[in-house]
């Protein structure tokens, strides 16, 4: 569980990172808007990672 929830802290570290770095490129610019929604995005991944995880059964990996 504390993997999810590093993965879930990272990525939107990176979505709100790379919505901050926009503002650096000529043409772009920072919103909050879409830094959120990027969140939004993260949180909806997540979510339905979680359902597939408890919805499709396990089966070990076979290596030969």
């Amino acid at each position: 569980e504390s993997r999810g929830t590093a993965s879930g802290l990272a990525a939107r570290l990176l979505g709100a990172l790379l919505e901050f770095g926009q503002g650096y490129v000529p043409g772009r610019q920072y919103e909050t808007e879409d830094m959120l929604l990027n969140t939004l995005g993260v949180l909806l991944g997540i979510a339905a990672a979680l359902l597939l995880r408890r919805a499709l059964p396990h089966r070990p990996i076979m290596v030969e």
